[in-house]
């Protein structure tokens, strides 16, 4: 066999993201599991405290930078600087933290486009490096260099990171199907498609709804949808919702919960292993 080349695959952490409406439940699904260190910049940390005495919590709460300051992105440049040092003490100090949970990836993003901002002296982005899309790039950049080091962490600390984000309703058009409505990460389009490259299952997070027959006048059935307070994830892309998943998982979880899912990923991989010979040993 030539050097460098392996056989089998590496026994890493999954990368996950989950994303939902407002009020969906989000926060506490992703922070429900024992040994979870949490990064809190969308204000949702004091709910899920009260339910897991367990929970550490880093804040990092963007602001609404103000137009008469001087340096009006400053404290939010800070801000996106103080996560990128509290994932290297992640790495460098000892703890028994087992899970790392990003609450919310879009007010994370928001942090990042100051820290742009502020470097380029700019009030926005669009007007960044002279305009034509630069602006992006850099954003583009400011998300890379925090998965890279949430990639870091995962791979040599054996930390398994989740990425919390809201949802929003997005046009897709394609050339062979009719427009439709679909959820989709509340992002930067660019920074959106890389996040959604970097995780290993984008999983959407929302009450499960049941379909009730009701018989009107004359007769005359009528099926609709009713949402319950239970909960599912979905874990494949449908016309509705854009999720994806490397584990050939079911397209729904229920109960929609992290510790189901991460046993149906742990047994995939154990069913998907391939079996070792002696030309692979």
């Amino acid at each position: 066999m030539l050097d460098g080349v392996r056989t089998k695959a590496k026994d890493r952490p999954s990368k996950s993201v989950l994303f939902g409406e407002p009020g969906s439940g989000k926060t506490t699904t992703a922070c429900s599991l024992p040994q979870t260190v949490m990064i809190n910049t969308d204000n949702g940390a004091e709910e899920v405290l009260a339910k897991n005495e367990d929970l550490w919590v880093f804040d990092a709460i963007p602001v609404e930078p103000s137009n008469t300051e001087k340096e009006p992105h400053k404290h939010n440049a800070e801000s996106f600087d103080s996560i990128v040092n509290f994932l290297r003490k992640l790495y460098t100090e000892k703890h028994d933290r087992k899970y790392l949970v990003i609450d919310a990836a879009d007010a994370v993003e928001r942090l990042a486009i100051s820290s742009v901002c502020h470097e380029h002296k700019e009030w926005i982005l669009e007007t960044v490096g002279g305009g034509y899309g630069k602006g992006t790039s850099y954003l583009r950049g400011r998300m890379w260099q925090l998965w890279s080091a949430i990639t870091k962490l995962s791979e040599d600390k054996g930390i398994t990171p989740i990425i919390v984000c809201h949802s929003k309703i997005v046009r897709i058009d394609k050339p062979h199907l009719e427009p439709y409505d679909s959820n989709s990460l509340k992002l930067n389009k660019n920074v959106s498609a890389d996040l959604q490259e970097w995780a290993d299952s984008v999983l959407f997070l929302a009450p499960f709804t049941k379909v009730v027959t009701r018989t009107g006048d004359f007769g005359k059935q009528d099926k609709r949808g009713v949402k319950t307070d239970d909960r599912v994830l979905y874990t494949s892309a449908t016309m509705g919702v854009e999720c994806k998943n490397r584990y050939s998982l079911p397209s729904e979880i229920r109960p929609a919960d992290m510790e189901t899912y991460f046993r149906l990923v742990q047994e995939s991989r154990v069913q998907n292993k391939k079996p070792a010979t002696k030309e692979t040993e």
